[in-house]
């Protein structure tokens, strides 16, 4: 028994033992499966890990070049910049579509690292805004990239601005709106639901139309006639600020012949009856009045105050003159949304409706099949000076009115006594049964009475401070390669 037991004992120990290295060995080929499926996954994905390499690395190298060719078209948008202050007339230039050597995309900027730009300069509206086109191209020459920006001044954009605004008895302004850094005050006759007003402040009426808004809360326009408190809403940015006039440009041009100059004393330069239709700066460091029979043409350009009490002279080369369907603001119609002055006549030719509104002093009630009441422009012709019909113009006879008519609609038949540009540095009086064609700036305020009347002239030229024009947009566009 004693050695039975002793053969089982060592057979299970040897039996164990065998289990033991079994396990072991099942144990190693595992691990060595393990070994080889990892080193196979090593093996697969190298390739991918670096393919995914090399496309980081080629797309932060695109980025680069992108990245680069965008900083040289800013590069180009600063040099342009520099530029139009390099010299005092070149804003003016530009604007008016002067092309500039080596900013016409005539010539490749290389003095920026990484690559080159060219720049183009070109006039947007021939007037107060500049459009810059920039495109930066890497050194790669794969990489473009373009940046198109607008500039513009603070140019005149109304029949009048100034600081204040005040119209008495029968004062009126055609083809353009009018603009005040403060309040407008309408009394008498000359409150009528025409031209378009904007002001910072109220807009107020002693008449019978009342106070279109003196109440500083929203809404502060009834989007056609008025824009109160500086809304900026329906068509509206606001009142700019007054325009920068190029005073010492003036001044200097004005002691050049055949331009005036007129020196301090007198404090008041005073001209009666003068009669010029020769455009001529006429510069003056006090006052300067105008009264008798008169036309004269260009810049009056004031430092103290200009006083009008004249009439204009009857003559087709002078006051008497035409002017064409091009040279009246297209969107004069835009004045008259509210009220016509009248009703006018239809012209047939598929104007099928009635001729609505017309009458001074009526109230608008919205009504364009209500002929007796205040209506906007419609089809009808000669419902306001120029008027060709709906939303167009026609040419215009400041004497006998519509060419093509012989209607003034509105207009008294006065002729011009000056056309041009009107600077006060102190508040201007308009008075008597003046004919102004052109732009009034006034930064002293203005005052217009009687029988007075502005037909807006945006074509008017006026020389402005080029040093404070401004970005007001830009975006990225689709590039040109050079």
């Amino acid at each position: 028994q004693n050695v039975k037991r002793s053969d089982k004992f060592h057979m299970t120990k040897s039996l164990n033992h065998l289990l033991a290295k079994s396990l072991l060995f099942k144990k190693g080929q595992m691990a060595i499966v393990i070994v080889l499926v990892s080193l196979l996954f090593i093996l697969i994905m190298i390739p991918v890990i670096e393919m995914f390499v090399e496309r980081e690395t080629k797309w932060s190298l695109a980025d680069k070049r992108k990245t680069t060719a965008f900083h040289l078209a800013e590069a180009g948008l600063d040099r342009a910049v520099w530029k139009l202050n390099e010299k005092e007339t070149y804003w003016n230039d530009a604007a008016k579509g002067t092309i500039f050597v080596g900013y016409n995309n005539d010539k490749t900027y290389t003095d920026i690292k990484g690559g080159s730009y060219q720049i183009q300069i070109s006039s947007v509206n021939g007037k107060t805004q500049v459009k810059i086109t920039s495109t930066g191209k890497d050194s790669s020459n794969n990489e473009f990239r373009a940046i198109e920006a607008f500039y513009e001044v603070s140019a005149p954009v109304a029949a009048i601005q100034a600081p204040t605004l005040q119209f008495n008895s029968s004062f009126k302004a055609f083809w353009g709106p009018v603009m005040s850094l403060t309040d407008i005050s309408l009394n008498s006759s000359a409150d009528e639901l025409f031209p378009r007003k904007f002001a910072r402040t109220s807009i107020t009426s002693s008449s019978s139309y009342g106070d279109r808004d003196n109440n500083a809360s929203p809404a502060n326009t009834d989007c056609r006639e008025y824009w109160a408190y500086n809304d900026a809403t329906c068509g509206s940015s606001g009142v700019p600020d007054m325009p920068l006039v190029d005073i010492n440009w003036y001044r200097t041009q004005s002691q050049i012949a055949p331009n005036l100059y007129y020196d301090t004393p007198p404090a008041t330069e005073t001209f009666s009856n003068l009669q010029d239709n020769a455009p001529k700066i006429r510069f003056f460091e006090g006052n300067a009045t105008f009264t008798g029979t008169t036309h004269f043409r260009g810049w009056i350009i004031a430092m103290g105050k200009v006083t009008f009490n004249a009439s204009g002279y009857d003559n087709a080369t002078y006051g008497s003159y035409t002017v064409s369907a091009s040279s009246i603001p297209a969107e004069a119609w835009k004045e008259h949304q509210k009220n016509v002055f009248d009703k006018g006549t239809n012209p047939g030719g598929g104007c099928t409706s009635g001729c609505n509104g017309g009458g001074i002093g009526k109230v608008d009630d919205d009504n364009y099949d209500n002929d007796s009441e205040a209506e906007a422009d419609d089809c009808c012709i000669d419902q306001y000076p120029g008027d060709g019909g709906y939303h167009v113009v026609e040419s215009f006879n400041f004497k006998t009115g519509c060419i093509a008519h012989n209607k003034l609609a509105g207009h008294s038949g006065e002729p011009v006594a000056f056309r041009g540009l009107v600077y006060s540095g102190d508040v201007m009086d308009m008075n008597s049964s003046t004919v102004i064609h052109g732009i009034i700036v006034a930064p002293g305020g203005f005052k217009g009475t009687s029988s007075g009347i502005v037909f807006y002239d945006p074509f008017a030229e006026v020389e402005l401070v080029n040093d404070n024009f401004t970005r007001t947009y830009w975006k990225e566009i689709i590039p040109t390669p050079f």
